[in-house]
């Protein structure tokens, strides 16, 4: 904390610092036009302690982006992830604050709001990013009415950008073996097999440990997953942000072979670098013992399909077609959401609703041989 009589005006002031944001970027509330020192001091006393009971400190004139600043610095390190924090911080510095962050507060309209997500929108970018902005401002203005900053949110009058659903590409089992096949020539191919062999999204596999792997019952724990984070604080290892994605599963011979093979990889690692080589039993670790980039790996990929001439097939589409192949082999969609972590039912039938006309009409296909006389035919259950 600092107290101090600004010279050039005559009245006292108090600085005080925050922690430091998820970027690494420095934090700092200040605040003068305090008559005496005291009165200084019990100022800033009162919002530290406002500060940290996550209360937002609010003045007369405060702009749009000043009170984003202090709702990034109240409430999302209290209810989200560093990942979650960093994404919020770069829409309001990249997207909100050029746009409307000097528009005063309580001033603020609906129409200000409509022109911010259109200003995304002419920048190029997708609708989807428009949508999240959306979402940060109605969230964040909401905390300003409970707080009693402002009366009414101005976020409630604007409606909510739509983003159509992305189609989903599915290749063919020739489309995947050809990739993979190419993929084993890069120091990513094991991952690469082992990420088509088992749905596992491609952050949560670079946060496996060994000790998620039970080679004797032949299943991995999916616990986790890693992330890069800015300001030069490298890869993190986060828990998942659903339940669902919390998952045991049972793994192919195919599967566990890559496991076994790895350890050996790991092993020769070792030995190549014995002096920098930092064992924290990460299974898919880097040369150093490290996590792997996520970003990296999809990089490695999109190249690999290119030189393939299937650029468009993304490393997540490969995760597509093994929900695709197992839906059309007649396994239930429970069982595919189970694999792939989603949060719910819903999410697995809206992504897959592709595959479904099929299935139904193998389904009534099946009842029309059954009530046409043919029980003695097979009839998938």
């Amino acid at each position: 904390m600092t107290v101090r009589k600004r010279k050039d005006r005559g009245f006292w002031e108090y600085t005080f610092d925050l922690d430091r944001a998820a970027d690494g970027s420095r934090r700092r509330i200040r605040k003068g036009g305090f008559k005496t020192r005291r009165d200084a001091e019990e100022a800033e006393a009162l919002a530290r302690n406002e500060m940290n009971q996550g209360v937002i400190i609010s003045k007369a004139n405060q702009t749009l982006g000043e009170y984003l600043d202090q709702w990034l610095l109240s409430y999302p390190p209290m209810h989200t992830k560093p990942s979650t924090q960093q994404r919020y911080e770069e829409l309001v510095r990249l997207h909100i604050k050029p746009a409307i962050g000097n528009v005063n507060l309580k001033k603020l309209r609906p129409s200000d709001i409509d022109h911010c997500l259109r200003d995304v929108v002419k920048k190029g970018l997708s609708i989807a990013t428009s949508v999240r902005v959306y979402s940060l401002l109605h969230e964040s203005l909401k905390h300003a009415v409970e707080y009693r900053t402002l009366p009414f949110s101005p976020a409630d009058a604007v409606k909510a950008p739509h983003a159509e659903k992305p189609e989903t590409y599915t290749p063919t089992m020739e489309e995947c073996i050809k990739l993979l096949e190419a993929a084993e020539k890069t120091p990513l191919g094991p991952y690469f097999r082992f990420a088509a062999l088992t749905g596992i999204r491609r952050g949560e596999i670079f946060a496996l440990h060994w000790q998620h792997i039970d080679f004797e019952r032949g299943t991995v724990a999916v616990r986790g997953n890693v992330r890069r984070l800015n300001k030069g604080r490298g890869m993190v290892r986060m828990t998942p942000k659903r339940e669902k994605s919390v998952r045991k599963l049972t793994l192919s011979p195919e599967a566990l072979e890559i496991l076994t093979q790895q350890k050996w990889r790991v092993l020769a690692d070792k030995e190549k670098h014995p002096d920098d080589y930092k064992d924290k039993g990460i299974v898919f670790a880097n040369a150093l013992g490290g996590y792997r980039d996520p970003d990296h790996a999809t990089r490695v990929w999109a190249d690999v399909a290119e030189d393939c001439g299937l650029g468009d097939v993304r490393l997540h589409d490969m995760r597509h077609a093994l929900a695709t192949r197992l839906l059309e082999r007649g396994y239930h969609a429970k069982v595919v959401q189970e694999i792939l972590g989603h949060s719910n039912y819903s999410t697995t039938m809206n992504i897959y609703s592709h595959v479904t006309p099929g299935l139904t009409s193998d389904a009534m296909d099946a009842v029309g041989r059954l009530l046409g006389g043919s029980p003695d035919k097979e009839i998938h259950e």
